[in-house]
């Protein structure tokens, strides 16, 4: 769905399309409503037009929920729907993104680019988010959200697909699960090229991104 976003002005992808570091940081403070009842009529669009979606699920993948701060406006828009959410330390997770957004400025051939200056605005944005991922747990009933460790998701994959898809409320059949079992035979980890990245180039040092996010690491025993 990240094509819808960016017809607004409130997209993760604009700090990747362009050197804007205040941007994320601005954007994770507005009220995506518009937004989300934008995105909702997108989709509704797209299954009207193909009928042999009647009636089935939309399974939607975008870090944009957790970082623009709104998953509570997204279950509004979306009350029908459910959070499933993985976690990974945060070290990882920020010099990913990071290295990430690199992939998508050097293209557009920016010369003010500080990569040195590039994790910050990540961390600071990581912890609104957090912040209102916390709030909203709070508020809404817990079954609202479906945890997936990422070390049990490499580890034992076939069991998190399971688990997942039961909590979703769809029982996965024998054919789906030889299914996923064909595509992680197609596509073993280690098969693409290493994401190689180090928190240092971008201004950061380790500890103290695992001191900020301490207590998210500790909740889910990352």
């Amino acid at each position: 769905e990240a094509p819808f976003f960016n017809y607004s002005l409130l997209s993760i992808m604009h700090s990747c399309y362009f050197n804007v570091p205040k941007y994320s940081v601005w954007a994770a403070r507005q009220d995506y409503t518009k937004v989300y009842e934008e995105l909702r009529l997108w989709l509704q669009f797209l299954q009207y037009q193909d009928r042999s979606r009647k009636g089935k699920k939309w399974l939607l993948k975008s870090i944009q929920h957790l970082l623009s701060g709104n998953i509570r406006t997204m279950l509004a828009a979306f009350p029908e729907a459910k959070v499933l959410m993985t976690h990974r330390n945060m070290e990882s997770v920020i010099g990913s993104l990071c290295s990430a957004q690199t992939i998508f400025l050097e293209p557009s051939g920016s010369t003010t680019v500080d990569l040195t200056k590039l994790g910050a605005p990540m961390v600071e944005t990581y912890q609104i988010a957090m912040s209102c991922l916390a709030e909203a747990r709070k508020e809404l009933p817990g079954d609202l959200f479906i945890d997936v460790g990422y070390r049990e998701l490499v580890t034992d994959t076939l069991h998190e697909f399971d688990r997942a898809m039961t909590l979703m409320g769809m029982s996965p059949t024998p054919e789906d699960k030889a299914c996923a079992q064909a595509w992680m035979a197609a596509h073993p980890r280690g098969s693409f090229p290493a994401h190689e990245y180090s928190l240092q180039e971008y201004g950061l040092q380790p500890d103290a991104v695992a001191n900020i996010f301490r207590g998210y690491h500790e909740q889910f025993k990352l």
